[in-house]
């Protein structure tokens, strides 16, 4: 067959050039993977492992599947970069020279998961900024991407052509690949699963959630739900607050919060992060003088360990245990269901209606910016009969 004859034989489909394609690539893998001489096994737990050779020793691999433990294998072998091997390379090594957190780590590979796992065995070295422009723009309108997941996809794009490029494995040009982006505003996703007004506790709500804690501070959850929805902390920060966080009745610092990930074998671990979420959220929170009971009752519940909101064997109460009981609360009062986030935007509403000034908002919420404040969680918690009477009082 001419080179002519071929060229029309693919153009026409009469050759399936994908096809071809995949059949080369598991031709390859399965090549790369005869060179493994260690055996690959099932333990009782229903994992799968093998061993591989490196750094004068043996590494022991875990995956959930023979396949994932075979692609290990593949990558090993292989001595040119696959967009897998890459994305295991770069997120691999952050972790360990600690770059990023294990959160972090389980994060980039669920966007890695969704977005790049198709195009896995795709050579690097045959990466062009084209490729990146055009199937970031396909993944946004294909996928219905929120502008913060694209972001996210984005950032880990931009992360994996700096390791390539600093490890001299090829040289992408992605800074052209974002410049050529064809994307606006009108690309992005925005639906709303929930009504804005549904996102706070109202007015007459309000009240009744309150009322409800008051009454039932022998449960540690119903103290921190309540300590929520008059400081506006973070559900993380909360699950972490120690003992010694307290300066007074009424003011304590925040340095820490939550952090979870999930491991290879799929089991999400929790533990405590030294910084909260930003730099902002390093801070010192007031809470009304009315509620200075609050910490009084915590300081009499302390049987030793250092977290004022743990189960019985001195572990903090994960978020997961204190949001499941904002919502059994919701349902016993017969009120729609609200988070510890609709917590925090019923607290930061509160701050923006009451005039208070904008420094002691941002240091309350443990924002840089007001204006965050008001776009993310500002919500008009007044009903139809004020606004009415509003709008009459300004038109009238």
């Amino acid at each position: 067959m001419t080179e002519n004859e071929l060229k029309f034989a693919l153009e026409s489909g009469i050759i399936d050039a994908v096809a071809i394609q995949a059949q080369y690539a598991m031709k390859k893998r399965e090549e790369l993977i005869s060179k493994h001489q260690y055996s690959v096994w099932q333990g009782k737990n229903g994992f799968w492992y093998t061993h591989l050779y490196e750094d004068g020793g043996r590494r022991l691999v875990k995956k959930k599947t023979k396949e994932e433990v075979e692609d290990v294998i593949a990558d090993f072998y292989n001595d040119t970069y696959n967009i897998r091997k890459l994305f295991n390379a770069y997120n691999d090594h952050k972790l360990e020279i600690g770059k990023i957190s294990e959160a972090t780590h389980s994060k980039n590979k669920y966007v890695y998961d969704r977005h790049l796992k198709p195009y896995s065995a795709t050579k690097v070295e045959d990466i062009t900024p084209e490729d990146i422009t055009l199937f970031l723009e396909d993944e946004v309108c294909r996928k219905h991407l929120k502008y913060k997941a694209f972001l996210n996809l984005k950032g880990l794009i931009k992360g994996m052509c700096q390791f390539a490029r600093r490890k001299r494995i090829a040289k992408i040009d992605y800074e052209s690949a974002f410049a050529d982006l064809d994307l606006n505003e009108r690309d992005f996703d925005k639906t709303r699963h929930k009504d804005k007004q549904m996102e706070v506790f109202s007015d007459q709500e309000l009240p009744i959630v309150l009322d409800y804690l008051e009454n039932n501070l022998d449960d540690i959850r119903n103290i921190a739900m309540l300590l929520i929805l008059v400081s506006g902390l973070r559900v993380g920060e909360i699950c972490t607050l120690h003992y010694e966080d307290w300066l007074n009745d009424i003011a304590f610092k925040v340095n820490r919060t939550e952090t979870k990930y999930r491991d290879s074998s799929g089991q999400v671990h929790y533990s405590e992060k030294p910084t909260p979420k930003t730099e902002a959220g390093i801070r010192t929170v007031v809470i009304p003088t009315k509620y200075a009971y609050i910490h009084k009752i915590l300081v009499n519940r302390k049987e030793g360990g250092k977290y004022c909101f743990a189960d019985k064997e001195g572990n903090f109460l994960k978020d997961y245990i204190i949001r499941a009981r904002f919502y059994r609360v919701c349902d016993m009062l017969h009120l729609p269901r609200r988070s510890p986030h609709d917590a925090r935007r019923t607290y930061a509403t509160a701050l923006l209606n009451s005039g208070a000034s904008d420094m002691f908002i941002i240091d309350q919420m443990g924002h840089t910016d007001v204006n965050t404040t008001k776009q993310y969680y500002y919500r008009d918690v007044r009903n139809v009969k004020d606004k009415l009477k509003l709008i009459d009082e300004l038109i009238g």
